[in-house]
């Protein structure tokens, strides 16, 4: 039988993470052996009792462990959690309640935004009660879409191990990053769109704070990040112009812990 199990070497996360390694206990005359193998701050064990042969104890053992360091690392992430934008982040908009003539050109890095309102995310209105809590930029009521540009820095893109795209919003949102575009809402259409798309309806939290539906958005994220500055520009789109409410508050998270499930 074979079993492998895993533990930290350290109660605290080693800032220069070793490689993987492993070495290999296996007495020459007998069935029984382990192995042992690290992968960052943590310490894999593997051991096996057969009724085989040295040489079939080894491959056993050997692919035991290949399949246990594959498995940690998918699953651990040893640099450190980064926020890069959250609710009181600051950012440039423009709402839209006529055409701004500029097609999708603001979602690019190249864009010239100087002309826009500064502000902070949350951004957008209420008319009623609701989500006023989540808005710290408030718009005009007349607002069939708010076009919002933000920049975040990165100082090693070889440093970021995942890409998490969270947002509270209300009707439908689209974001890019460096002018790609990385995940679009099912409340919003496929296709091309405009500064007047109508979105599907969909309810923001209405809360105190905002609640986050997250995403991974690593696959298409990650290619596109530079060293140094990057541009993340959302747009929020009304199901209608009688919609008592609009609101985007996004939060983009690097580095989000995956906690190893021992079983």
């Amino acid at each position: 039988r074979v079993r492998w199990d895993l533990s930290p070497r350290t109660t605290e996360k080693p800032e220069n993470p070793s490689p993987i390694r492993s070495d290999w206990r296996i007495p020459a005359d007998s069935t029984r052996g382990s192995a042992r193998g690290h992968f960052g701050g943590y310490l894999m064990q593997c051991g096996a009792r057969m009724r085989r042969s040295p040489s079939g104890l080894r491959t056993a053992i050997e692919r035991a462990a290949a399949a246990a360091l594959l498995m940690l690392a998918v699953s651990v992430v040893p640099a450190e959690e980064q926020e890069f934008v959250a609710l009181g982040s600051p950012t440039t908009y423009l709402a839209n309640s006529a055409d701004p003539g500029i097609g999708m050109a603001w979602t690019t890095p190249a864009f010239n935004d100087t002309a826009w309102l500064p502000g902070m995310f949350g951004v957008g209105y209420e008319t009623g009660t609701g989500a006023q809590n989540l808005i710290g930029t408030f718009t005009p009521s007349t607002s069939m879409s708010v076009f919002t540009r933000t920049t975040f820095a990165i100082a090693d893109v070889g440093q970021i191990a995942n890409l998490y795209l969270g947002c509270d919003y209300d009707d439908g949102y689209v974001a890019w990053i460096n002018g790609t575009e990385v995940f679009r809402s099912a409340s919003m259409p496929a296709g091309s769109l405009s500064w007047n798309t109508a979105s599907g309806q969909h309810e923001s939290s209405n809360g105190q704070v905002p609640v986050y539906e997250f995403v991974d958005i690593s696959a298409t994220a990650i290619p596109v990040l530079q060293n140094g500055s990057n541009v993340l520009a959302i747009g929020v789109w009304n199901a209608d112009l009688g919609s008592s409410d609009l609101v985007v508050v996004p939060n983009l998270t690097g580095n989000v812990e995956r906690r190893v499930v021992r079983g």
